[in-house]
C-alpha cells in the first residue's frame, strides 16, 4: 500500500489483525527497508496488528532527491500512524530506526505507549565518526547502496549477506540521503529523561559501540529494560528474529 504525503510515496504494510493489544509500528535501520523485518512480523502478529514500512528514499518508498532529517521521518510516522486510525501504539525501531523511535516519542508522547530500541543510538557521532559516514555516503553514491552495510557488518559474519543484499536494493540517492542524515544528527541523550513510558532495549553483544551506547540510554532513560544478546552482532532482526519477535511481544504487553 502506498500513502501520499506530497513528494514523498510511502510505501507500507500492515498484517495481524489482533483485538485490544497495542498496535506495532516497525522502523528500520538506514541501509535498510522493510524486509529487514520481514521474520519478526510473524512472530508479533501472533499478539498484535503491525505496521512496517519503507522510510522514504529507502525500499519502495519514493521521496525528492534532496536532504531529510529525524523531523521528516518522525512526520512520516506520525501521519502513516493517522491514516491507519492508530489511536496509541507501540514503536520498535532498529540502528536508525530506535532513533526515529525515541525522537517520535518526544515529538508525540500522547500517541506512544512503549518503545524498543534495537541496536540504537541517542548520542551525535563524534568527528571521526561523522567522517566515516560521509565518506560512506560518498562511496554509495559512486559505487551503489550494496555498499552501505559496510561499516555495520563484515564479510562472514551471520547478518553480512542479507543485509548487503538488502542494501543493495534500496534506491542509491535515498541511501545517500539518509546516510547524510546521520551526519547531521544531533546528541539526543540529554532529552531522554522526558520520556516516561517504557522502554525496551536490545542490542548484540558482538556490536560493542552499540552496546555501550546502549547502557548509556538505559541510564539516562526513566524506565528502560536493557537486554543484551549473547553471540549477536548489529543486526538481531536478522540473526535473532524468533527470538526478537519474543522479546517485543513480552514487553508491548506492559505497555499501556
Amino acid at each position: 500500500m502506498i500513502l501520499e504525503l506530497g513528494p514523498v510515496a510511502l510505501h507500507y504494510e500492515v498484517a495481524g489483525s489482533a483485538v485490544g493489544a497495542l498496535p506495532v509500528v516497525l522502523s528500520h535501520g538506514v541501509i535498510e527497508s522493510s524486509v529487514s523485518w520481514e521474520r519478526v512480523v510473524p512472530v508479533l502478529c501472533r499478539q498484535h496488528r503491525v505496521v512496517v514500512h519503507d522510510a522514504r528514499g529507502r525500499g519502495r518508498s519514493t521521496g525528492p532527491d534532496r536532504p531529510f532529517g529525524y523531523a521528516e521521518l518522525v512526520a512520516d510516522v506520525e501521519a502513516l500512524a493517522t491514516h491507519a486510525g492508530i489511536d496509541r501504539l507501540y514503536h520498535a525501531g532498529h540502528s536508525m530506526g530506535a532513533r526515529v523511535a525515541l525522537e517520535h516519542a518526544l515529538a508525540h508522547p500522547a500517541r506512544v505507549a512503549g518503545i524498543a530500541l534495537v541496536s540504537g543510538r541517542a548520542t551525535a557521532p563524534g568527528e571521526a565518526g561523522g567522517q566515516r559516514l560521509a565518506n560512506l555516503a560518498q562511496r554509495v553514491d559512486r559505487e551503489g547502496p550494496s555498499w552501505g552495510v559496510t561499516l555495520w557488518a563484515r564479510p562472514g559474519q551471520p547478518a553480512y549477506a542479507q543485509a548487503r543484499a538488502i542494501s543493495a536494493a534500496n534506491p542509491r540517492s535515498g541511501t545517500v540521503r539518509a546516510l547524510e542524515a546521520l551526519v547531521a544528527m544531533d546528541d539526543l541523550l540529554p532529552e531522554l529523561g522526558k520520556i516516561h513510558l517504557p522502554v525496551l532495549i536490545v542490542v548484540g553483544d558482538g556490536d560493542a559501540s552499540y552496546v555501550a551506547s546502549a547502557r548509556e540510554m538505559a541510564e539516562a532513560l526513566p524506565d528502560a529494560t536493557l537486554r543484551v544478546l549473547e553471540g549477536v552482532g548489529h543486526f538481531p532482526n536478522l540473526e535473532c528474529p524468533e527470538l526478537l519477535g519474543e522479546l517485543l511481544v513480552a514487553h508491548a504487553a506492559e505497555c499501556r
